[in-house]
């Protein structure tokens, strides 16, 4: 999987101030970086959301693991144990609500609604006079089809989407919040009939790689950081649901301490997903740390364990955390570990060299650096907390980073001078901790005015960072112009349009 910045699409399409890069070559041309779901969910999910009726966030799903039926060892003396689908009986949703019609008229304030691809409109609206009580329906002319009713006192972050060929159907998918932390996500399919029928119920975060290679991608998703974990895969035009932790659980008895597991659980940090090692996951006992991956097939589930003395080779330590290396097949996971226990931080493919290095007060924290080289032509360099929270990436064979104080509180941010390995077009991005949260915008000195009453330039922006001067330089080619016209300008953190840093992942 690539892991490609998140300015390749947000800051042009985000602010509308600077042009439209064409940037699918970047993404493109990018190396293979890390095996994950989130954007295979992007693909998929036009728009995500969900909320089942009855659910609430202790409410989870009663999911039924499969007995084991097959154990095996490797060479490298790894335990795999084969859970088949057809040990469990197929998912059938709880409700505690028939859909019901009800003139239209009778429908109060509208919190939500989406008009999907076939025409059909979908609703969540508050019953006329009450607080708490809100509806779930499709319109239908004169009459409101409701198909799932919701009973809290939340009046926000209600919304409709559609999805495509998820466990081989198109529907679409609503997204409700449960709990302070906690927001459902249904994915709901039309029956012969027209009415809504559940087809998954799952919450956030959510992912849908194809998981079983049948060609259908299948909900995934975690809970609790990690510490639950849910799929559904179709096996003989059957829906299954399996409890992903409770297969590991099952799997792996000789993983357990005397009181049981520690804290067996998936990254708390994001999803490691591939196609090849599966779904990573690690857990403690005895005192231990226990790595392991899961693998899906037509119609079952394999748990590994790699045996107990498979451990990171520690790179660099200091008196709070350290940080190192696992091989695993043709992946390298990143791991750290400080007082709340090892983080699982990046799983790596192609590498051909790395380094980690500790790196201290920049973006409020201290934490580690990991540089590394992917084939054909990847460089980036990561910043990571002392909890494997990732901070900021810099990329490109020519860049350079560096911690300043831009508005004088004490908190030094991060600038990167970087290039797109594509095309070699050097950028500038800015990253800042605001309120707890890295917020990343990309720098330009091109007056706003330019791409308002001049043609549209010939190619992108070429930006780059001078620290002597604090000064940020842009330069565009014009058509008929000879010489590219360039700007000088400080950087100020008042002239930049931030917005959370979050990573972004390719299959």
């Amino acid at each position: 999987m690539n892991r490609c910045p998140r300015t390749w699409f947000s800051t042009e399409l985000h602010t509308g101030k600077w042009l439209l890069r064409a940037r699918l070559n970047d993404l493109l041309a990018a190396p293979r970086r890390r095996g994950t779901a989130p954007l295979v969910l992007a693909l998929f999910l036009t728009l995500t959301a969900g909320s089942l009726a009855a659910c609430t966030p202790e409410q989870l799903p009663a999911a039924i693991t499969p007995e084991p039926v097959q154990t095996g060892t490797s060479e490298d003396s790894a335990l795999t144990v084969s859970f088949p689908l057809s040990d469990l009986e197929p998912y059938v949703p709880a409700s505690t609500w028939t859909p019901d019609t009800v003139p239209a008229d009778a429908i109060g304030e509208v919190l939500a609604e989406t008009e999907l691809m076939d025409g059909q409109q979908v609703v969540c609206y508050r019953e006329p006079g009450s607080d708490t009580v809100k509806y779930w329906a499709v319109r239908q002319g004169d009459k409101l089809l409701r198909f799932a009713v919701e009973d809290s006192a939340y009046t926000g972050g209600y919304s409709v989407g559609e999805f495509s060929s998820l466990l081989g159907q198109s529907g679409f998918v609503i997204e409700a919040p449960r709990g302070a932390a906690y927001t459902a996500r249904d994915y709901y399919v039309f029956d012969e009939e027209g009415v809504p029928r559940l087809l998954a119920d799952c919450a956030q975060p959510t992912y849908a790689p194809d998981l079983d290679g049948d060609g259908y991608p299948d909900p995934l998703w975690l809970y609790h950081g990690g510490r639950e974990a849910y799929c559904y895969l179709v096996w003989e035009d059957a829906v299954y649901q399996v409890d992903l932790l409770d297969c590991v659980q099952k799997a792996l008895p000789d993983w357990r301490g005397p009181d049981g597991w520690e804290s067996p659980t998936f990254s708390t940090q994001g999803l490691f997903y591939d196609e090849a090692t599966g779904l990573a996951f690690l857990g403690v006992a005895d005192g231990v740390t226990r790595f392991g991956y899961l693998r899906f097939y037509p119609g079952r589930v394999e748990v590994t364990a790699l045996p107990a003395g498979t451990q990171p080779d520690w790179q660099v330590e200091n008196q709070v955390s350290r940080a190192g290396f696992l091989t695993v097949g043709e992946q390298t996971w990143v791991l750290t570990e400080n007082e709340d226990g090892v983080h699982l931080t990046e799983v790596l493919y192609g590498l051909s060299e790395a380094t980690l290095q500790p790196f201290t007060d920049i973006l409020g924290t201290d934490g580690y650096t990991l540089d590394y080289v992917q084939s054909p032509a990847g460089n980036y360099r990561s910043y990571y907390g002392v909890d494997g929270t990732p901070l900021a990436l810099s990329f490109g064979w020519d860049r350079s980073d560096t911690p300043v104080d831009l508005d004088g509180d004490g908190v030094r941010e991060l600038v990167c001078s970087v290039t797109y390995m594509s095309d070699g077009v050097p950028a500038v991005l800015v990253y800042r901790l605001v309120d707890g949260e890295i917020r990343q915008a990309e720098a330009s000195a091109v007056p706003v005015d330019i791409y308002q009453n001049d043609p549209p330039p010939s190619g992108p922006a070429w930006t780059t960072y001078d620290p002597e001067t604090n000064t940020v330089t842009t330069s565009l080619q014009f058509p008929g112009e000879e010489e590219r016209r360039s700007w000088t300008a400080t950087l100020t953190l008042e002239d930049l349009d931030f917005y959370p840093y979050q990573y972004q992942y390719l299959p």
